[in-house]
């Protein structure tokens, strides 16, 4: 940057914000005195200005990064001219040029005004000042005190740093600029509109509602002194809300989300999208009613520009005004009532007001509102007032901006399409093909093409080969869409047996091998064969083909596709297209069961082809279809199951049945997830356990997927699920929890939501139902609008998407209930078979509580359906002949509510993400564009606004910020990028939007970002920003995700979701990246973002309320990608070097982060990112736990003993015992033993290594031993029930390691009793009553009683004689005699033992195991009866000791 002028005096220094983008802004400076202004200087986006005023600190908000700015002074040294001199223009880049030098031209001037496409914009003015002008100033002077002048200084990271004295002399008075800022605004700006910082200037809203009405009669006088020809200069006031935009505030307040605001500008872009939605919104509602204009809400952070969104009550009276609200920016003065009492008072003040020399510039607006005022002095003030009262009507009868879906009120929907006329073409395309078929060749006759001489041309053949490969393409069409595929076929073959007949008579030509072998060319017999081969994949999923094939023409497909594959020569290539043929005919119920019954016996025939097969990759195809056949058996096992669990009541072992269900279930998981490769056959795949790159085929994974949703229709899986899900206390917990398992990883597959959407709907319904804890399915309310127009509805349009009539909810009532009653027993109270129902019955109440998993489940749920309801809407409304604009604004603006809230947000991109989904909106873009360009041939140069083009880019918009799944960059990301860049073509709210994605997609420009041959420029790209870390820069999140994708196989699941198992083939990819990263210091760059983050966020429990917001999503998007690099980094290299790799800077850092992400809110916005956050921390720690050493000396020294240590180091003060404590629980294993069903199932394998794990971690803690008796001793005394029950938890896991563990704890809780007692001359205090307490807990636990019975003969059981002998009876007395009792009690106990139940041994050993020394209980009893004796004994002490006394008696 360039210095200012010698002399200069820093002028000015603000920020103007502007809620609306679409039209130029202006705004204007004033100054008390004449200058001549040197420079003005645009401060960037997220620059750092550091100088001595309050606050210490103020970001730039200039947004976007390039744009055009035009400077006009008010030249003093021409008086009466009627414009202002143009100072210059400035082409803002935040990169290059950011400042414009005026030192050429002295003009003295008292105003400066801005003028630019920008939504905000901060700024500093330089100058000097002058008394050397022939004008007088229209405003009043002010004392100006000079400011010292120095050069500004601009550091690495892009901060201004303002000389001290300059910033001190220029802020530290009330805001000097501040007020010539306030006086400047007095016929432009609105106060409601501009806003001082009450905490920055300290005054407080209260004394600006004091004197409102004082500043609402100096608002008319301004108003009217602008119409008479005695002008004054108005006096300097203070802003705040005029009454009519206080009016207009609550007014629209009903209709608009609260909005948080934040000083960053980083922070501003959602509300910037949602005012963009609403506009829009309005825009596509205009033919309603007359929509309140929305009033804007200052921003208590930073004071405001005027707005070109407000409106003045003049404005609400003129028609005209309302309609033509987008121009130039509108005087915003507050206009009185139309009383005869205001006007009076008005013109007894414009009579006393002094003259003025100048009249004001008005502008074209101000001069038109003014006429527009003159004419309607005259109008009657009832009528104005009417007129006001019926737009706050339509304002309060329109709906709310925001459509937000609940899904525990609004019931699920499912479009329903006309599909007869959305495929119709695919239809037409189908019936010419067999038009053409039947008129070129004689498929009629199929015998005769096996003959040589059969009357069949060569010229026949040929072309038989020729149309077939072009049907075939067709059908590979209609494949790419399981609807598709399915509607199409089943209209071509319904109820026409001429299509039937052709089709099966193609069919057998092209799986005959003589008709292939008598083709003349040795091409086309290739050819030939290959043609039938992936015919019969794509025409024989049909059942009602199949069917006919079988029974009309008594031909078995899969014995001609075998007898070709068994056919001698037959290529390797031509035998995978047969197996896959085979693959795709098992898609069917008719198939699967005809291929393994009959005559056929498939399952064998595979068998014994894998036996005989000699190549690798014949062997894998023939292993995916027994793969299939078992995945078959699976679902089928699982039917059964439910129907004898829950329907037919079948004397079997409830147990085994369980277990079925829960196989069945896993084989699925490991389908949808893990193993999904080995259920395909993937084109030219060699199957192998370790390869660098697995390259998917998309027509396997379609192919596949197909299938899976056809077995789930076929065997009802979500009526399974229903059941499973409202009988769940029937049922035991690993198989409820198995069926959650099951129902995410479902819905995190486009195969399980078109499933639950497509073929399930009504048991959809009832499943959110349950999972939401429901009593009845929600219904749709009925408009009584709806009644009166319900006949022409009907008639009109039945396929309509957004009307719902009384009949078709009731049917899809009737039909979901009584289904539900009849056939799938949901009441939870079923007992008995169920008999068919005679009227439909409301869904039985849930017994049973919701858990947060299960809420959370049915929201998910719910909102991946509901979005799915509004993209069918799209796409069939989209493709109709006639373009209705309306109706698809309508669903997309129902998409953009869900986005709004941070649940729906996260589960409907993930939608948008999913299935190449997001085509739907870039279609929609391209729509638009071809829109656009016709309507330019008009009129050129124009840019048309349009709701679907902008709720179509804020929906990429939302997937490119919040879509962690990176599918739809891999698909779309190129032609996103060159969206972004061409944002100039649209108008300025797309324009802002494309901007702030262009952020984001930096990290595109690189050529090839997701090869794994190079990532330097994605470490640069994250490299560059951590100097801008704290502002959260898309750029770097992008990076990071896209530094995920390339370094880690699978990701983490969320937590309480079962890891699933490694998968067959490993990609050495991943791996390969990692080495890449971590010789690129890539540990260091990951901990350098933990450690800015973590210093940002500094003493986090004071930034609860800052991480409750957006800036807490921001900041999870950054770390969650960054731990999972770092823990794939950290993982591997210590698994490589083994005990050599001693590193231990990140687990400092860990620590951190993990003490950071325990301070969010628990409801905050990024809950579900912080909770997997968490468990990645706790992830890469136990990484440190891999090596193993074997000497002792080694194990002191080991990676895993060091890991603990720096643990327990960072457990160092009050802010850190309680998350301390939870990641030290976190980390170590769980007591044993296990809960018993789950227990019982384990081998003895598995037994073996839990107790071997406990003891690895046992020998390294006992190093540490001092440290965690240390922290024993300083917690333990607390009287904080939380931190308390956490040390007693830790204190359990810690003994149940191994038997040194135990006997440490037990000795630093006897040395505390012992040693509080003695400190305070043997007598009882409120100390040594909480470590009692402490202690009673601990002993319940078998343990650590074995330990304190093992040293109980000592001064510990002397402490509990003294105590139990006291005669000083008080509330502390009393409360340890309490406490000493029921240890006692726990001490008798023979039931908490760690000798089990079950045990076989003498029950004199379980005995002896369980009770004190024998030589002790003596002992006891003589305390306890002393104690009893004693006279003052309290009620409760007397019922505990005589219990102790009875359990002595139990035994002998």
């Amino acid at each position: 940057m360039a210095d200012a002028d010698d002399g200069a005096e820093l002028l000015f220094f603000d920020t103007f914000s502007h809620e609306e983008v679409t039209d130029i802004n202006l705004d204007l400076v004033q100054f008390p005195k004449p200058v001549f202004i040197t420079q003005v200087r645009i401060i960037p986006l997220g620059a750092r200005v550091q100088a001595d005023f309050p606050g210490g600190v103020r970001l730039g908000a200039t947004n976007p990064s390039k744009f055009d700015l035009e400077f006009f002074v008010n030249d003093l040294g021409m008086p009466g001219a009627s414009a202002f001199e143009n100072l210059g223009l400035l082409r803002y880049n935040q990169n290059d040029c950011i400042h414009l030098d005026c030192s050429q031209e002295k003009i003295p001037t008292d105003g400066l005004v801005l003028r630019g496409w920008y939504s905000a914009i901060t700024l500093a003015v330089y100058g000097i000042l002058t008394n050397n002008v022939t004008e007088p100033i229209a405003s009043p002077t002010l004392p100006c005190e000079p400011a010292m002048t120095g050069p500004e200084i601009c550091n690495l990271s892009g901060e201004v740093l303002l000389p001290d004295e300059v910033i001190k002399d220029d802020w530290s008075e009330p805001m000097q600029t501040e007020l010539m800022t306030a006086s400047a605004h007095k016929a432009s700006v609105s106060v409601s509109d501009y806003e001082h910082d009450d905490i920055e200037y300290g005054m407080s809203r209260d004394h600006y509602h004091q004197h409102a009405d004082d500043e609402t009669r100096e608002l008319r006088r301004m108003r009217r002194s602008t119409h008479s020809t005695d002008h004054s200069p108005p006096p300097l006031r203070t802003h705040t809300h005029s009454e009519s935009n206080d009016r207009e505030y609550l007014r629209c307040s009903r209709d608009k989300a609260p909005r948080d605001w934040s000083r960053s500008p980083e922070y501003s872009s959602h509300r910037a999208r949602r005012k963009r939605s609403e506009r829009s919104r309005s825009d596509a509602d205009e033919h309603k009613w007359p929509r309140t204009p929305p009033v804007s809400i200052d921003s208590p952070t930073r004071p405001r520009s005027p707005d070109t969104m407000d409106y003045d009550d003049d404005d609400t009276r003129s028609p005209y005004k309302l309609q033509s609200s987008h121009g130039y920016r509108h005087s915003s003065e507050s206009l009185p009532r139309e009383r005869e009492e205001e006007e009076r008072d008005r013109e007894r003040e414009r009579s006393e007001t002094p003259q003025e020399q100048f009249e004001p510039i008005l502008s074209d607006d101000e001069i038109l509102g003014d006429d527009i005022e003159d004419e309607d002095d005259g109008v009657d003030a009832a009528a104005a007032a009417e007129y006001e009262r019926e737009l706050e009507a339509a304002a309060a009868a329109a709906p709310p901006a925001i459509d937000a879906f609940e899904p525990w009120q609004r019931p699920l929907q499912k479009y329903d399409g006309d599909l007869l006329t959305h495929f119709s073409k695919e239809l037409d395309t189908l019936r010419l093909l067999f038009k053409k078929l039947s008129l070129q060749i004689r498929w009629d006759n199929v015998s005769a093409f096996n003959e040589e001489h059969g009357g069949v041309t060569v010229d026949e053949r040929e072309q038989f080969v020729y149309l077939g490969e072009q049907l075939n393409i067709q059908l590979g069409y209609l494949t790419q869409h399981y609807k598709r595929r399915n509607f199409v076929l089943q209209q071509f073959f319904k109820n026409d047996e001429s299509h039937l007949r052709q089709a099966a008579n193609i069919l057998q030509i092209a799986l005959s091998f003589q008709a292939a072998c008598m083709q003349p060319q040795p091409a086309f017999k290739i050819r030939h064969i290959k043609l039938g081969a992936r015919m019969a994949e794509l025409l024989c999923n049909n059942e009602q083909l199949f069917r006919h094939l079988l029974q009309q023409h008594n031909f078995d497909p899969f014995e001609a596709v075998f007898s070709l594959y068994q056919e001698p020569y037959m290529a390797l290539s031509i035998k995978l297209q047969l197996l896959k043929a085979v693959y795709a005919m098992l898609d069917t119920q008719l198939g699967i069961k005809h291929f393994l019954g009959g005559n056929t016996n498939g399952y064998q025939l595979i068998i014994e082809s894998i036996k005989t097969a000699k190549l690798t990759r014949t062997k894998y195809a023939l292993q995916a279809i027994i793969k299939k056949l078992h995945l078959y058996e699976a679902l089928e096992s699982v039917r059964n199951s439910c129907n004898q669990l829950f329907v037919r009541k079948v004397e079997r072992p409830p147990q085994q049945i369980c277990q079925e269900i829960e196989y069945a279930f896993e084989m699925i998981m490991d389908a949808l997830v893990a193993n999904q490769l080995s259920f395909q056959q993937p084109r030219r795949f060699l199957p192998v356990s370790k390869k660098f790159e697995v390259v998917t085929d998309p027509n396997a994974q379609r192919s596949f997927g197909n299938a899976l949703q056809s077995y789930f229709k076929q065997h009802a899986l979500a009526e399974s699920l229903l059941l499973i899900l409202s009988n769940a206390k029937e049922l035991p917990a690993t198989t409820f929890l198995c069926t959650l398992d099951l129902m995410h990883a479902l819905l995190k597959s486009h195969v399980g939501i078109d499933y639950f959407v497509d073929d399930a709907f009504e048991a959809t319904q009832l499943i959110v139902a349950i999972l939401l804890g429901l009593d009845e399915v929600p219904t749709m309310p009925k408009p009584e609008i709806e009644k009166e127009e319900e006949e022409t509805v009907k008639s009109e349009e039945p396929d309509k998407p957004l009307d719902t009539s009384d009949s078709s909810d009731k049917e899809a009532e009737v039909k979901a209930e009584g289904a539900a009653a009849a056939t799938v027993a949901i009441d939870v109270a079923v007992q008995t078979e169920p008999t068919p129902v005679k009227a439909p019955q409301k869904l039985a109440p849930v017994l049973r509580p919701v858990l947060p998993r299960l809420a959370r489940l049915g929201i998910e749920l719910a909102y991946k359906v509901q979005t799915r309801y509004h993209l069918d809407a799209i796409v069939f409304t989209a493709a109709l002949p006639e373009y209705d604009a309306i109706t698809v604004a309508t669903h997309m603006h129902a998409i953009y509510s869900q986005t709004c809230d941070p649940a729906g947000r996260q589960h409907t991109i993930e939608v948008l993400g999913l299935n190449n989904n997001l085509k739907i909106c870039m279609d929609l873009i391209k729509k638009e564009q071809r829109l656009q360009a016709q309507r330019q041939l008009s009129s050129p140069g124009t840019k048309y606004k349009s709701p679907v083009l902008s709720y179509a880019v804020d929906m990429v918009d939302c997937c490119v910020r919040y879509c962690e799944q990176l599918d739809y960059l891999i698909e779309h990301g190129a032609v996103i990028l060159e969206l972004a860049k061409n944002h100039e073509t649209f108008e300025p709210s797309v324009s802002a939007v494309l901007q702030e994605m262009y952020v984001y997609m930096k990290p595109l420009e690189a050529i090839n970002v997701f090869i794994y041959d190079d990532i330097m420029p994605l470490v640069e790209v994250i490299g560059r920003s951590l100097d801008y870390l704290t502002t959260f820069p898309g750029d770097l999140i992008m990076a990071l995700r896209i530094l995920r994708y390339l370094v880690t196989t699978k990701s983490t699941p969320p937590p309480g979701v079962k890891q699933s198992k490694r998968p067959d083939t490993e990609e050495l990819k991943h791996r390969f990246v990692a080495l890449q990263l971590y010789a690129a210091d890539g540990v260091q760059l990951m901990i350098q973002i933990m450690e800015r983050l973590c210093t940002y966020f500094e003493q986090p429990g004071m930034h609860a309320p800052a991480l409750m917001t957006i800036q807490g999503v921001h900041c999870c998007q950054i770390m969650l990608p960054t731990l999972q690099i770092l823990r794939e980094l950290l993982s591997y290299a210590i698994l490589c070097r083994d005990g050599a790799f001693k590193d231990l800077t990140s687990i400092d850092h860990l620590v951190k982060v993990y003490f950071l992400l325990y301070y969010y809110p628990t409801r905050c916005q990024a809950g579900a990112e912080v909770e997997q956050c968490k468990l990645e921390v706790v992830q890469t720690l136990l990484a440190y736990t891999q090596p193993h050493e074997q000497d002792e000396e080694s194990l002191h020294k080991s990676l895993w003993t060091q890991m603990i240590r720096e643990v327990l180091k960072n457990i160092d003060g009050p802010a850190n015992f309680i998350p301390g404590l939870k990641l030290l629980a976190e980390l170590l294993p769980l007591p044993l033993p296990m809960p018993q069903p789950l227990s019982d199932q384990l081998k003895q394998q598995h037994k073996q290594r839990l107790i071997t794990e406990r003891k690895l971690w046992s020998a390294h803690l006992h190093p540490q031993s001092g440290q965690i008796a240390k922290l024993v001793e300083a917690l333990a005394p607390s009287s904080f029930p939380q931190l308390s029950e956490l040390l007693q938890r830790v204190c359990m896991q810690l003994s149940d390691l191994a038997p040194n563990m135990t006997l440490l704890i037990a000795k630093t809780i006897m040395e505390l009793l012992c040693n509080e007692y003695q400190s305070s001359n043997c007598m009882p205090t409120t100390n040594l009553e909480r470590l009692l307490r402490f202690s009673t807990r601990l002993c319940a636990f078998a343990p650590l009683k074995s330990s304190m019975l093992s040293i109980l003969s000592g001064k510990f059981w002397e402490l509990f004689q003294s105590l139990l002998s006291l005669n000083e009876f008080n509330e502390v007395v009393s409360n340890c005699q309490e406490a000493v009792h029921r240890i006692l009690d726990s001490f008798l106990d023979s039931g908490i033992s760690l000798i089990s139940h079950k045990s076989t041994a003498h029950p004199a050993l379980n005995l002896s195991a369980a009770l004190p020394p024998k030589e002790l209980i003596p002992r006891v009893i003589d305390a306890v009866f002393s104690n009893l004796a004693s006279v003052e004994v309290t009620h409760g002490i007397s019922i505990l000791a005589v219990r102790n006394l009875v359990i002595l008696t139990e035994h002998e």
